[in-house]
């Protein structure tokens, strides 16, 4: 594809110092970006070039769009938390990167502080734990770290929860994902930073927090800093990302290159124009070029009223039975949803069934990460990397049969005592033959830890000299995982990670592979072709598909009433409305029944959202007995 004269004059900015590209939805950023990429690889000398975003999916489709122009980057993009993690690792002693997993975090860290803080005195539920972690987690990504918002309320209960959560983090010698980018900053404050980076290409940089944004200031010191990104799109404000950083970006960089592409080569006309007519109406937006569409675009846009949510949920199904008749594959369609995608889609699911639609479901996958016999060989393959990791140890213990909370509890107030790690205590225990437990839990203790130890002398000499399957470090792990076997789908995902991430990379490594597993997991079982996806509107974010339906679009919802910000609300669902390249559905019911009924503010009655009503540009409502006649 030629570029257009925008793309062409940011293309030539070259190396010649920093510069901004405010690019908006379906604006060919991607590819401007990649051709701006093959500019660079033609100078001599050859800057050495690394592109970072904002989500995991978007990662994806860049590495793919880099593979195909080999040469012009110095390392695969990664996302901005990678980018400050892969800072740390080249620095002089920063400190543990370990990071605790969703599981690891629930079932060993979360379980003993809300334990601790009851012995505080305080009368706390796990849910106020995990409450309390958000908010610290928050605070990070705020540059921050004292920021709780119950310490107005309860400063008590904070003080306690932060001391219990620093205790924690000391014993199990791990940290938080949201805390790495503040401790990049915190470090390179005061100590050069390592980069074997000329230019830095940061994609959706209204995304980034403020952490991050502070983090790449410093990283502007020693590299050429491009900012990509559509303030219009900026929808992350629960972790302080700030559409500030980019619309400040030229006057904190004063001589920065300023560009812009306003030619849209995703929406047509029909489903572009209503969308504009939406972000246009926020108020104090900052004027910019409006967004068109490539001549000869067309499409269909409808907003539908129907009279309950059950004709609501049965009109979106025969839609996406007629559009997949239509040739439409369903993985290029999706229901979009404000919030609680579960729900919907389990009220939706009977309607498509009727159909014969399938609806993608990646509970299996998430029931699979839970396992007991899952979670046992994944602190194996921790263990092979790292004998000393206290949080896989505390996992082992956690899933042997007859070793309970209770036990782990009091092997963890020994380790807190004496201000040593979790593995430090349980050596020292298992040295002694555990003068702290009793009874039966005594000898299971001693049996884990002595058989756990006979499988990593083992297993650490095998590693080096492993060879590996098609299926890499997965089915290799399958293949030691002794009695306690994983079931099918756990099988399957270990395979199929382990092909996925040696088909990424064939020098990966188990380490890698542990630490990447879960999340990679949930990312191939959202990848199902066969079936359409029920997702939110923000996990929308650089999705492009031929077909959306954006579900139950009413006044209750849209904007959510837990809403940090309308305008955030708004441009969730400007992202929500540019997704699609062919046909796009907004759909509202004025009776709500089931459980979505419960979903935003509680109640029955439902009318339009404020977003779409009395707006230029965006078509009337048409009655949801008129939807399938209109549609292509």
């Amino acid at each position: 594809m030629p570029l257009s004269h925008e793309q062409a004059a940011f293309v030539a900015h070259g190396h010649s110092g920093h510069a901004r590209l405010l690019a908006g939805p379906g604006t060919g950023k991607s590819f401007t970006s990649v051709e701006f990429l093959k500019e660079l690889a033609q100078l001599d000398p050859k800057p050495r070039c690394h592109m970072i975003t904002f989500t995991r999916a978007a990662t994806r489709e860049l590495v793919e769009k880099v593979e195909g122009a080999p040469d012009i980057t110095s390392r695969p993009p990664s996302t901005a938390h990678s980018f400050a993690m892969s800072l740390l690792m080249r620095a002089d002693n920063p400190g543990t990167l370990r990071m605790a997993d969703d599981w690891e975090k629930r079932w060993i860290v979360q379980v003993r502080i809300k334990e601790r803080l009851v012995e505080l005195g305080h009368n706390v539920d796990i849910k106020v734990v995990e409450k309390l972690t958000d908010e610290m987690a928050a605070g990070w990504q705020a540059l921050d770290s004292s920021k709780l918002q119950l310490s107005g309320q309860e400063p008590a209960l904070a003080a306690a929860f932060v001391g219990a959560w620093k205790e924690a983090a000391r014993t199990f010698d791990f940290i938080h994902i949201s805390e790495v980018p503040f401790k990049a900053v915190q470090y390179f404050e005061t100590s050069p930073i390592d980069l074997d980076v000329d230019v830095l290409i940061v994609d959706e940089y209204q995304d980034l927090n403020h952490a991050e944004v502070r983090l790449l200031e410093l990283v502007s010191d020693v590299a050429t800093l491009i900012a990509i990104g559509d303030d219009d799109q900026s929808i992350y404000g629960w972790r302080n990302a700030d559409p500030h950083a980019l619309l400040s970006f030229c006057s904190d960089f004063p001589g920065a290159g300023d560009y812009e592409l306003s030619v849209c080569h995703r929406c047509p006309p029909e489903i572009l124009e209503p969308a504009t007519a939406v972000i246009a109406s926020a108020p104090g937006r900052q004027a910019k070029t409006p967004l068109t569409s490539v001549a000869g675009a067309s499409g269909f846009f409808a907003q539908v009223h129907f009279p309950n949510s059950d004709a609501e949920f049965a009109g979106a199904a025969d839609a996406i039975a007629k559009r997949i008749a239509a040739g439409v594959k369903p993985k290029d369609i999706a229901v979009l949803v404000r919030s609680s995608p579960t729900k919907y889609r389990d009220e939706l699911q009977p309607y498509c069934d009727a159909v014969g639609v399938k609806l993608l479901s990646v509970d299996w996958a998430k029931d699979a990460l839970k396992q007991e016999p899952v979670r046992r060989l994944l602190a194996i393959g921790r263990l092979i990397n790292e004998p000393t990791d206290s949080l896989a140890w505390a996992t082992l213990l956690r899933v042997t049969s007859g070793i309970g909370d209770t036990t782990l509890s009091k092997l963890y107030a020994g380790a807190c005592s004496a201000g040593v790690t979790f593995h430090q205590q349980l050596m020292a225990e298992h040295a002694n033959d555990y003068p702290s437990i009793s009874g039966a839990s005594r000898s299971r203790v001693r049996t884990a830890v002595e058989e756990t130890l006979a499988i990593l002398g083992q297993l650490q000499g095998e590693q080096d000299g492993a060879q590996l399957g098609d299926t890499g470090w997965g089915g290799w792990l399958l293949t030691h995982q002794g009695a306690q076997q994983v079931n099918a789908d756990g099988a399957k995902l270990f395979n199929d990670v382990g092909a996925d991430l040696l088909a990424e990379n064939s020098d990966m490594s188990l380490s890698s592979f542990v630490t990447q597993f879960s999340q990679r997991a949930l990312d191939l079982a959202e990848s199902d072709e066969t079936c359409v996806r029920v997702m939110s509107m923000s996990s929308s974010k650089g999705l492009t598909v031929d077909t959306t339906i954006l579900l139950a679009v009413d006044d209750d919802t849209v904007p959510s009433p837990r809403a940090l910000s309308e305008d955030e609300e708004r441009r969730i669902l400007y992202v929500a409305m540019t997704r699609a390249t062919a046909v796009s559905i907004i759909t509202f019911a004025q009776v709500r029944s089931g459980p979505t009924a419960f979903i935003g503010n509680a109640g029955p009655q439902r009318q339009r959202s404020r977003f779409l009503t009395s707006l230029p540009g965006v078509p009337a409502p048409i009655d949801g007995a008129t939807l399938l006649a209109s549609l292509p």
